[in-house]
C-alpha cells in the first residue's frame, strides 16, 4: 500500500468561503484534480516532492496544494519500463480522483511559445515533449528526417487523465498533410509514416474542439518505427477479466503470409489458449478444429478489456467437404460484443466477444476472429494496424463463474458535473458503492458481496446480487461519532457456492467532453474511502429495523418498513421525499413525504406474485432542500438553498412463497 494511504496525511489549501460553507452542510461530490502541471519524470533520477507544485488545480476549490502517492523520492534503475504512478489531491472537501504521473527512461522536455508556424519547437527521436493545447489554435513542432525514414508519433493525453482529445498531423515542407491521427473515445492518437525526403517536417497538435489550458495538457513521444520502443498506456476499458485457466495449453499464432481474405486457417487442438495479433486493419485469423456432436464449447476473446485498441468479432462455421471443390461453410454461431453491464449512471460496453454453443454434429469447424477497428494510418509504409494490437482467444469447455467491478456511485443529478473515483463520507452520512457482475458460461446463482477494511465508525457494506442479476448498491454508514480523518483502502469480495472473486475498482469518467456523450470507465488503482473529521451530513435517513437481520417477504403480500430521520444543523426543517432506489425485481413503492420537523415515516413495498424468489437489497434515495447563511455579507440573498439527494442504508430482503 502506498505511503499516502498509510500515513493519512492532510495537506490544507486555500478554499473559497462559499465552498467551505456548503461543505459543512451537504454531502457534495468530492473534488476533481483537473490539471497536473508536471506530467512525468525520468527513471534513474530523484524527483522532488510534488506537494505545492505550481500547475495543479482542484475543481470545487481554488487550491494548488496536493499530496501524492509514491513520488517523493522515486528512483528506478535505468532500463526499467515506463511506469504510471497515480497522484491524488486532498483538501477540506475530500479526496480527489487520481491522475497519472509518467516515469520514463527517456528525457522530458517542456515546449512553450510554439503556437504559430513561425515558432515551432525542435524535436528529436526518443524524447518526450510536454505541452498543453492552445485554445483556438495549434502547437507546432519541427523535425528533420533522413530520406526513407519511418517514424512513429504517440500522443499521450487520455492515458494521463488529461481532458484533451488530440489530433496529430505531420506536414511536408510544402504544407502537404502526409498523415493524421485523431483520438477516439477509447484511445489516444498514434501515427506511423515513412518520410521520403531528406528535409524538415512539421508536426501539428491540437485538441479536437480547439480547447486549451492546463486541463488539456499532453505528452508527445517520437520514435523510429524500427526501434520497437512504442508507448502503450491505454487504460483497460472494463475489468471483467477472469484469471486464465492454468490447464489450457498455449498456442502462439503468427502470420506466415500477407493477410488477405483468403488467409489459410491454422489447425488447433482444443481446449487451448491462442495468443495472436492483428497485422492490419480489418485483419482476421482463422482456426480449424475437430469436435464431436453435442459437446458444449466456449470461445472467449480478451483484448479490448486489457487496453488493446480492438473491436473483435467471432464467427463459428461448420466446414463441409473441407479441401474439396464443393467445400461449404455453414454458420453455427457468431458474437460481436459481450453483454453490456451497468446502469444508467455507468455502463460497461465490452467489445470482446464471447460465444457459448453446442456442437450440432461431428465434424470440422472453423473459428474466425476479426478486428473491426478501423483506425486510420494514412501513408503507413505497410498499412499495418497501430502497434499490432494483441488478443487472446480461449477455446474451452464452459467454466461457469463470475467477476466483479466496483465504483463509487454519485447521487448528483447532472452526471456531467461529476467525476467520481473516491468515496468521501461526512459525519453521519452515507457513501454508496456500485457493484457490477458479469456472469460467464451460464452462471446464474446469487452472489454475496462484502466490503473489507472499513473504519471502526463506518457500518454496512454487506449485501447480495440477486440470482441472474448483474448489479447492486452497497451503503457505508457513518455512525455519527466525531473522530480523526481517516483514509482507508477498501476491498470488496464476492462469494457464491465455492467461488470467490475480489472486485476490481473502476473509475467513472465524466462524459463532459463535448464530442463524446456516453459515460465510460477505466480500471482504477484502488477503492479509497475518506472519512471526514469536519464535514457533517445535515440528514441521515435509516430504513428498516435496527436489527440487521434479513427481512422475510412473501409474494403477493406487501411489506411495511419504518423510516427514521436524524436531523443536524442545516436539515432541522427540511422536508424529505423518499423514492425507492433499489429493490427486488418487480417490487415497487409509492413516494413517501416526511414533513419538516418530523422524524418518522413508513414505506410499503408492493410484492407482486411473479416477483423472483431469492434475496435482494432494498434502499431508497431521499431528496431534500437545505438552507444555510450566505457567506457574502453584501449579497441581497441572506440565505442560500440547495437541493441535495441522500441515499438510505440497505436492507436485505428474502422473497419466498406463501406457506
Amino acid at each position: 500500500m502506498s505511503p499516502f494511504l498509510t500515513r493519512q496525511r492532510t495537506v490544507l489549501g486555500l478554499v473559497l468561503g462559499l465552498v467551505m460553507s456548503i461543505n459543512s452542510l451537504g454531502q457534495l461530490p468530492v473534488p476533481e484534480l483537473i490539471a497536473l502541471g508536471r506530467l512525468g519524470g525520468t527513471a534513474g533520477q530523484q524527483h522532488q516532492p510534488m506537494e505545492g507544485a505550481v500547475g495543479a488545480n482542484l475543481a470545487n476549490a481554488k487550491a494548488h496544494w496536493f499530496a501524492e502517492e509514491n513520488i517523493e523520492t522515486v528512483v528506478l534503475p535505468d532500463g526499467q519500463e515506463t511506469k504510471k504512478i497515480p497522484v491524488r489531491a486532498i483538501n477540506d472537501l475530500g479526496l480527489s480522483n487520481s491522475r497519472n504521473f509518467l516515469l520514463t527512461r527517456q528525457a522530458w522536455n517542456l515546449a512553450t511559445n510554439n503556437e504559430s508556424a513561425s515558432s515551432p519547437t525542435d524535436v528529436r527521436l526518443e524524447n518526450f515533449y510536454q505541452d498543453e493545447c492552445a485554445e483556438n489554435g495549434r502547437n507546432y513542432y519541427r523535425f528533420h528526417s533522413e530520406a526513407d525514414q519511418v517514424i512513429r508519433i504517440d500522443g499521450l493525453a487520455q492515458s494521463l487523465d488529461s481532458r484533451a482529445r488530440l489530433v496529430i498531423s505531420i506536414q511536408s515542407a510544402d504544407n502537404r498533410t502526409l498523415a493524421m491521427s485523431a483520438a477516439t473515445h477509447e484511445m489516444d492518437p498514434s501515427l506511423e509514416v515513412k518520410l521520403l525526403a531528406n528535409q524538415d517536417y512539421r508536426i501539428l497538435v491540437h485538441d479536437q474542439l480547439f480547447r486549451g489550458g492546463g486541463e488539456y495538457r499532453y505528452a508527445m513521444f517520437l520514435t523510429s518505427s524500427l526501434a520497437n520502443n512504442r508507448i502503450h498506456l491505454q487504460h483497460p476499458r472494463a475489468s471483467f477479466v477472469r484469471a486464465p485457466l492454468a490447464e489450457l495449453p498455449e498456442i502462439q499464432h503468427s502470420e506466415t503470409t500477407a493477410p488477405s481474405s483468403q488467409s489459410q486457417a491454422t489447425a488447433v487442438a482444443w481446449p487451448c489458449r491462442i495468443a495472436g495479433a492483428f497485422q492490419s486493419n480489418s485483419d482476421m485469423d482463422e482456426f480449424d478444429f475437430v469436435c464431436e456432436q453435442n459437446v458444449d464449447l466456449v470461445a472467449e476473446t480478451i483484448s479490448q478489456r486489457v487496453g488493446e485498441p480492438t473491436d473483435c468479432a467471432l464467427a463459428l462455421y461448420r466446414v463441409d467437404n473441407a479441401g474439396l471443390a464443393n467445400e461449404q461453410r455453414v454458420l453455427v454461431a457468431e458474437n460481436d460484443d459481450m453483454q453490456a453491464v451497468g446502469n444508467a449512471e455507468l455502463r460497461f460496453n465490452i467489445k470482446d466477444p464471447l460465444l457459448r454453443f453446442r456442437i450440432p454434429q461431428t465434424g470440422l469447424y472453423r473459428l474466425i476472429i476479426r478486428n473491426q477497428q478501423r483506425q486510420s494510418t494514412l501513408n503507413s509504409p505497410s498499412g499495418s494496424a497501430l502497434a499490432a494490437p494483441k488478443y487472446t482467444l480461449e477455446l474451452r469447455h464452459p467454466n461457469p463463474g463470475f467477476v466483479l467491478a466496483v465504483n463509487w456511485s454519485s447521487q448528483v443529478r447532472d452526471l456531467e458535473q461529476a467525476r467520481i473515483s473516491t468515496g468521501s463520507i461526512p459525519i453521519g452520512g452515507i457513501a454508496t458503492i456500485a457493484v457490477h457482475a458479469i456472469r460467464f458460461d451460464g452462471f446464474d446463482k446469487p452472489i454475496l458481496v462484502q466490503v473489507d477494511g472499513v473504519p471502526a465508525n463506518v457500518q454496512g457494506g454487506l449485501g447480495v446480487i440477486a440470482e441472474n442479476q448483474n448489479f447492486t448498491r452497497l451503503q457505508l454508514l457513518h455512525d455519527g461519532t466525531v473522530g480523526p480523518q481517516t483514509i482507508s483502502p477498501l476491498q470488496l469480495i464476492g462469494t457464491s457456492a465455492d467461488l470467490k472473486s475480489v472486485a476490481t475498482p473502476v473509475e467513472f469518467v465524466s462524459p463532459s467532453i463535448d464530442t463524446f456523450r456516453a459515460s465510460t470507465s477505466k480500471v482504477s488503482d484502488s477503492l479509497v474511502l475518506q472519512v471526514s473529521e469536519t464535514r457533517t451530513s445535515p440528514l441521515s435517513i435509516e430504513l428498516g429495523a435496527k436489527d440487521p437481520m434479513v427481512i422475510e417477504g412473501i409474494r403477493g403480500t406487501p411489506i411495511k418498513l419504518p423510516l427514521r430521520v436524524t436531523r443536524r444543523p442545516g436539515g432541522e426543517a427540511a422536508p424529505i421525499l423518499f423514492r425507492l432506489l433499489q429493490g427486488p425485481a418487480k417490487v415497487t413503492s409509492a413516494e413517501v413525504k416526511i414533513e419538516p420537523n418530523i422524524n418518522e415515516g413508513t414505506i410499503e413495498l408492493q410484492i407482486p406474485k411473479d416477483t423472483p424468489l431469492g434475496e435482494a437489497l432494498v434502499c431508497g434515495l431521499c431528496e431534500t432542500t437545505i438552507s444555510f447563511p450566505n457567506p457574502d455579507p453584501n449579497a441581497p440573498e441572506k440565505t442560500i438553498s440547495r437541493v441535495i439527494q441522500l441515499p438510505t442504508n440497505n436492507v436485505r430482503i428474502r422473497i419466498g412463497d406463501a406457506p
